[in-house]
């Protein structure tokens, strides 16, 4: 049978007590829960980071920038995915100014936890690196960067390990170095020692203002880059991939329209168009103009553009997600210009009774101005000019047993979901069905097992039915169930120990049969013409005394002379 940890099976029953009727399957991306802003919160939620299980409680936790914290010198939260609560406040470093403007997660120290990029894009910009085992600051990068208003961290993107240490390096976005021509500078991780500069390419405008880290296109071995500079070619904007290695551009793609900023954004997502290479959604800074770009050669694989923007509404890539557990990823993006209300839109449009889209409390609140998914839990999305800002996040993760509990909610996460509920070779024919939080039947009946096994029968059908008991008194089963479990306990072979088989016995070995007589030897000169041995032509036979020479005949009579 089935073992199931104690504390999941007294959960378990505790929730029982007092449930009459069993929760049905829900999938619906539920508001989990709102981290509300706090005092000196000026824009809470303008960045958001999934950094991984800070806490190890087993569910991804959530960075949260807010660059106008205490009069702009800026803070991030490191919440608890599972329920908001503060794991670590991370504060400014001395003359940091918008710290929290951009959030990336690297492996800085090679210790094998995921550590947290915080760029602080105000003054002349840093780069500011914390632990991820204890939240602790590592170290704070300003030598790198290009001067005052070089707007020196206002993108980041994990850049792997481009100096070959072991450990994991950065891309760090200026775009208003050189006079807003931009640069994008790779920054080793263990030190802060810059590694190289990516100078513009060709026609310039802000490159850096995105960046993303992409696969490796040039078969060096090492990750590219994608790298966004909005106001290139009269702002039409502008979409690059980079070889990360001699900053030589692969491919580029032009915005369609004057002042639509092609390139403000730039997210990677999962491989939309089959190539087995990841693509990436380009949004904008202005009219609504978004693509999903290939990852590979930046064709357009869907126009994501919201229709009738007005100018100066970005579009806000937010990763890709299954969220209606259909099988196949939706896209999240981020319209925080949006009218009315400014909205995070589910694309293509999930199964019904999902929400195709998701809403800010008020006009102008800047609800999807950051949007990122929260693997094994769902996502979360920034609204970060709502009085203070503010950050809401669903719970859309997967079902992997599927009994309807999303993992993250499941007590039983590899739910026994047989019809009925059946004990060893006998089915009782009691429906097995699931509670609310993800356990069924058989699951609580499965968790009775000792880890070292039943040691009989006995104490099998006792542990049932005490069980059984408890069940029927809380209301889960009824009476003609109590009794059908009962029954069927009593009738299983559960504990029972097989007998052996009684080895069968060897058949006896036949003797031996007698070798036979040798035949008597012929006598000499019997041997026939055919025998093996037969004579040559000598006359003597093959290994007898030779036989004794025939009398000659007597001569025949003369013919008589006829007359």
């Amino acid at each position: 049978m089935k073992s199931l940890s104690l504390t999941s099976t007294r959960r378990s029953l505790l929730a029982l007590a007092g449930v009459a009727v069993l929760a049905a399957p829900v999938h619906a991306a539920a508001l989990r829960y709102t981290v509300p802003a706090a005092a000196g919160n000026a824009a809470l939620g303008s960045s958001l980071a999934s950094v991984g299980d800070w806490n190890a409680d087993g569910i991804a936790d959530l960075a949260i920038g807010d660059p106008g914290f205490s009069g702009g010198a800026g803070q991030v939260l490191v919440v608890s995915g599972d329920d908001g609560s503060t794991l670590y406040t991370l504060a400014a470093p001395a003359g940091s100014q918008a710290f929290g403007s951009a959030l990336a997660v690297l492996d800085a120290n090679g210790d094998g936890t995921a550590d947290l990029a915080v760029g602080a894009s105000g003054g002349s910009g840093a780069v500011s690196l914390f632990s991820g085992a204890d939240g602790s600051l590592l170290r704070t990068i300003t030598a790198a960067s290009p001067g005052a208003g070089s707007l020196f961290g206002a993108a980041l993107a994990n850049a792997g390990d481009q100096n070959a240490d072991g450990k994991q390096d950065l891309f760090v976005g200026a775009p208003g170095a050189a006079a807003l021509n931009g640069s994008v500078l790779v920054i080793s991780g263990s030190d802060g020692a810059l590694i190289c500069t990516l100078a513009p390419l060709g026609v310039a405008g802000e490159f850096g203002a995105a960046v993303a880290s992409v696969a490796d296109l040039s078969g060096d071995g090492l990750p590219d880059l994608a790298v966004g500079s909005p106001g290139a070619t009269a702002g039409a904007g502008l979409v690059q991939l980079i070889r990360s290695s001699d900053a030589t551009e692969i491919v580029a793609s032009v915005g369609a329209t004057a002042g639509a900023r092609l390139g403000a954004q730039v997210g990677l997502v999962d491989d939309r168009n089959g190539d087995s290479v990841a693509d990436l959604v380009a949004g904008s800074g202005s009219g609504g103009s978004a693509f999903v770009l290939s990852g590979s050669t930046l064709a357009v694989v869907s126009d994501l553009s919201l229709a009738g923007a007005a100018t100066g509404q970005p579009v806000v890539s937010g990763g890709a997600l299954d969220v209606d557990f259909n099988g196949t990823t939706e896209l999240l993006i981020g319209y925080p210009g949006a009218a009315p209300l400014p909205k995070v839109a589910v694309l293509p449009a999930p199964l019904a009774p999902e929400p195709a889209e998701y809403t800010g409390s008020a006009a102008g609140s800047g609800f999807g101005a950051a949007v990122v998914v929260l693997p094994g839990l769902g996502f979360a999305i920034g609204e970060p000019a709502a009085a203070g800002g503010a950050v809401h996040v669903y719970t859309a993760a997967v079902d992997t047993d599927g009994d309807g509990v999303p993992d993250i909610d499941d007590h039983c996460p590899n739910s026994i979901l047989t019809p009925t509920v059946v004990f060893g070779d006998e089915d009782t024919g009691v429906e097995n069905r699931v509670d609310e939080e993800g356990c069924s039947i058989a699951d609580l009946f499965a968790a009775l097992e000792p880890e070292s096994g039943w040691k009989n029968h006995g104490q099998f059908v006792s542990s049932v039915v005490k069980l059984v008991k408890r069940l029927e008194r809380d209301g889960t089963i009824s009476k003609e169930e109590s009794k059908a479990l009962k029954t069927g306990a009593a009738h299983s072979d559960v504990g029972k120990k097989a007998k052996p088989e009684k080895p069968e016995k060897p058949e006896k070995p036949e003797k031996p049969s007698k070798p036979g007589k040798p035949g008597k030897p012929g006598k000499p000169g019997s041997g026939s013409a055919d025998d093996d041995n037969s004579g040559d032509d000598s006359g003597n036979t093959g290994g007898g005394k030779p036989g004794k020479p025939g009398k000659p005949g007597k001569p025949g009579k003369p013919d008589k002379p006829k007359k």
